[in-house]
């Protein structure tokens, strides 16, 4: 008869590396979901439905959006007044699709946009523009400051040379800096 003693226990127990890395990695995640989740209801002042919570997982798990960027999301929508599930998401997607996988990553991008907005706002000012430049407006002036590497003051000296015609536009600008290249 064997007793309890003569049982082997095998030194060589070792759990896969690979299927722990995975169910620690799914435990930070799970964790850090529960303090977005925390955090929503916090900035909203309500509680949290149960598809505000698959949004917020939604974007996270499926579409890759860091809870760092999400977290900020949430932030930055609160200062806008805006507090919806949908509007959070789609302004952390934007910010995770045009690269960005950190909170500086984030703060440089809306650095960048605000500061190419003044931009678009001094060309249409120069040119007499009274609206909003559309997307295509945006695109030729997009390609001054990025493509052709323009500063603003080429760019606004080019909308000088605009400005005498009757009918000032962006293509002409546009030609007026490609002949200045």
């Amino acid at each position: 008869p064997s007793t309890e003693d003569d049982v082997e226990v095998p030194l060589d127990v070792s759990i896969d590396s690979t299927e722990f890395d995975e169910v620690m990695c799914e435990r930070l995640v799970d964790r850090r979901l529960r303090d977005l989740y925390q955090k929503y209801q916090i900035t909203t002042g309500r509680t949290i439905s149960r598809q505000e919570t698959s949004k917020i997982e939604d974007a996270v798990k499926v579409y890759g959006v860091e809870p760092d960027i999400f977290d900020f999301a949430i932030d930055y929508c609160a200062d806008l007044e805006k507090y919806s599930v949908d509007y959070i998401f789609k302004v952390a997607l934007r910010w995770t699709e045009e690269g960005c996988r950190t909170v500086e990553d984030a703060k440089r991008l809306l650095d960048k946009h605000s500061r190419r907005n003044s931009w678009y706002r001094q060309v249409f000012k120069a040119l007499g523009f009274n609206r909003l430049p559309a997307p295509a407006d945006r695109e030729i002036m997009d390609r001054w400051f990025d493509e052709m590497e323009c500063s603003i003051g080429e760019v606004l000296e080019a909308c000088a040379a605009a400005a005498g015609l009757r009918d000032p536009n962006l293509r002409y600008v546009n030609k007026v800096l490609e002949n200045r290249r």
